[in-house]
């Protein structure tokens, strides 16, 4: 009985851990209207095992400023961080930003892809997989070999 409890343990751990070992929450939700509570009030959310939440936003240059397309997701390697691109007949915003539920606003401003706004030039930013993203490694190890001790 004692050993399948810490099998049993040991597997419940293990399905715990890997709720937080991957998890950038982000906005989540598209729309083709400018009155969508896509763009004014972004309720869905999802955990998402990628890199940024973003923003994508189009619009048309005539008449200017109409909405045509607006998303809300998460991505690895988004297209662009934090531009806007004109051409004849379109702006087009995109926005793409590191922590959790970032990916608010209409999409006009943009986002710091940094957590600080004091950013040292002599350090090198390389995004991660989001919150608690170490922890699973020492932490599956030490459970294994605990529950191994058991047998």
């Amino acid at each position: 009985m004692r050993n399948t409890a810490s099998v049993f343990l040991f597997f419940t751990l293990l399905l715990h851990q890997h709720h937080f070992a991957y998890g950038l929450t982000c906005y989540q939700c598209k729309s083709v209207s400018a009155t969508s509570s896509c763009i004014t009030n972004p309720e869905e959310s999802a955990v998402c095992e990628k890199t940024y939440c973003t923003i994508f936003r189009r619009e048309l240059q005539d008449p200017a400023g109409l909405v045509i397309a607006f998303y809300r997701a998460c991505d690895d390697f988004p297209q662009f961080l934090n531009t806007v691109v004109d051409t004849p007949f379109h702006k087009t915003y995109y926005r793409a930003c590191t922590s959790d539920l970032c990916n608010e606003g209409n999409g006009y401003d943009e986002f710091s892809v940094y957590e600080t706004d004091e950013f040292d030039s002599n350090i090198i930013y390389v995004p991660g997989i989001g919150s608690f993203g170490n922890t699973i490694v020492p932490t599956f190890w030490i459970v294994f070999i605990t529950v191994l001790s058991h047998f």
